[in-house]
């Protein structure tokens, strides 16, 4: 609608890569947002390249392929693009586009490895580009409409050793570099966690590449030091994705699980001695983003921190538990943790350490506060192994597994499995009572920066206050939180009204309408 009547499109110069969606299904009814690949458009490419893709065409394609990642279904999308591209452009230009797909979100790392495999395989079997695009093609020539339901012709691939030139395996390393960098630079913690879960495959994609089609004995010295600093790094990107996916885990916040993992392996190389400590762990970890590196190794606190690297912002937290499978209540989720002197006295909480024989209130405060901050047993002198791998038939890690924790005693194990037991429920309890409570909007926002009643409150405030773009910025942080609430929809809508904006409140009432 936005498209079509405020002509809203990507700005010249905007380079995002695409990808070609198929067509509704002939008499399916068109769901909202649903629409016909454009006529002429290449099947895929730059948004640079065409002014015939739109922000909604870009949209039905990613959900396309997140449904495709879903079904864990290789469709051969990603790969029919890429071929497309090495027509136009060569291998080399097929290659980055397959990345920037995958890093776009248009293609899963097992798309990714798939279609790199495929053309790696071609071009190591044939002379030139043209001549490799033909031969998937059966050397037919269909044009670029056509070219999304071509199925590729892979019968003439010889099984085998296989070699590519080696501006190739140039190509694989040099992205695999500027992934990590990519991550390194993230701008707000939004991209440092995306980019992390995006990043622990694909450097193993890359290493098994390199080993199929070049082999790790042919590399030079540096770069074989370097795939061993892939491996710490590996890790570290999986240390996200396995504390996300912990069942019932808390939403992530920097203060809570980076800043924990971070301190525990740079202890490890402050403890290994040397004047350059500082910079091997930066070089070979990827634990401190570039934006927080002078504040979080000084040992800032995390209220110190700027509001962007605080936690997951409102418009990613429901993609992000939607990804993870989170059963968190986003609206009930603290990034602090209750205060232990409003749980210690609890009668189940005093029971269970009577149970455990803890009778001095200032231990019984210092193991809550552990529990909930997740330090139980960051004391303690037995380390769990830096890194632990699972090794392939090929003979590549295919799991790299390093949560950066150290390993609890027998007693701390007790103490957490007895405050298990008691402290999640009391914890909501206490919630219970603070929702009840008279508590000023921000600072209730600031508790629980998603819960939509504090939004409500704010902009409620704000609106009496006069302050009319404070409580518009309040409305967008809920629709954007929740998008499917008709009546969030229908406050923005009023008082873009009443400032005399009618195009856009009659614009955001058709919103609302889809949503009731």
């Amino acid at each position: 609608m936005l498209e079509s009547t405020k002509g809203l499109s990507f700005a010249p110069g905007e380079r995002i890569p695409f990808c070609y969606h198929l067509d509704p299904l002939p008499g399916v009814p068109l769901q909202p947002g649903d629409s016909a690949w454009p006529t002429g458009v290449p099947p895929g490419g730059y948004t640079t390249d065409t002014r015939e893709i739109l922000p909604s065409t870009l949209a039905v394609s990613l959900k396309d392929g997140w449904w495709n990642h879903t079904l864990g279904a290789f469709t051969g999308r990603t790969f029919k693009v890429a071929l497309w591209q090495t027509k136009v452009a060569g291998i080399h230009s097929a290659l980055t586009l397959a990345f920037d797909l995958h890093r776009a979100g248009f293609a899963s790392t097992d798309d990714l490895f798939e279609t790199i495999r495929l053309l790696l395989h071609g071009r190591s079997r044939t002379t030139s580009d043209d001549e490799m695009v033909a031969a998937f093609l059966g050397h037919e020539e269909p044009d670029p409409l056509s070219w999304r339901f071509i199925v590729p012709e892979t019968a003439w691939l010889e099984s085998g050793r296989a070699r590519v030139h080696e501006s190739v395996i140039d190509l694989l390393l040099a992205r695999g570099m500027e992934e990590i960098d990519y991550v390194r630079k993230s701008a707000d913690y939004d991209e440092w966690r995306i980019g992390q879960a995006q990043l622990f495959k694909l450097l193993l994609i890359i290493q098994r590449l390199i080993m199929e089609f070049w082999g790790a004995d042919r590399l030079p010295l540096a770069w074989r030091a370097k795939l061993g600093h892939w491996e710490e790094i590996g890790a570290d990107a999986l240390g996200v994705v396995g504390l996300a996916l912990i069942p019932g885990g808390s939403l992530p916040t920097w203060r809570g699980d980076d800043a924990r993992r971070m301190d525990s392996v740079m202890e490890q190389y402050r403890a290994r001695g040397g004047g350059n400590w500082r910079s091997r762990f930066l070089r070979e970890r990827l634990l401190v983003p570039d934006a927080l590196r002078d504040q979080v190794l000084e040992g800032c606190e995390g209220g110190d921190l700027p509001d962007e690297w605080r936690w997951l912002s409102r418009s990613v937290v429901r993609p992000w538990m939607a990804a993870f499978r989170s059963s968190v209540r986003p609206d009930r989720w603290r990034p602090e943790p209750c205060p232990a002197e409003d749980l210690v006295d609890d009668p189940d909480v005093r029971a269970a350490f009577q149970k455990l024989g803890v009778s001095d209130r200032a231990e019984k405060l210092r193991m809550i506060r552990a529990y909930f901050d997740g330090s139980l047993g960051k004391s303690s002198s037995r380390p769990r192994p830096t890194t632990r791998k699972f090794v392939g038939d090929n003979g590549i890690p295919s799991v790299y597994m390093n949560l950066g924790l150290p390993k609890r005693s027998a007693e701390e194990e007790n103490v957490l499995i007895a405050l298990n037991e008691v402290l999640p429920e009391v914890e909501q309890k206490y919630i219970d009572r603070e929702m009840k409570e008279d508590i000023e909007a921000e600072t209730w926002l600031r508790t629980y920066p998603y819960c939509q009643m504090a939004l409500q409150k704010s902009y409620f405030q704000f609106k009496h206050r006069g302050d009319v773009d404070q409580a518009m910025e309040r409305l967008i942080d809920g629709v954007v939180l929740e998008p499917t609430l008709s009546h969030t929809w229908r406050q923005l809508a009023e008082l873009l009204d009443r400032e005399g904006h009618e195009d856009e409140a009659s614009t955001v009432t058709y919103i609302e309408y889809m949503w009731l």
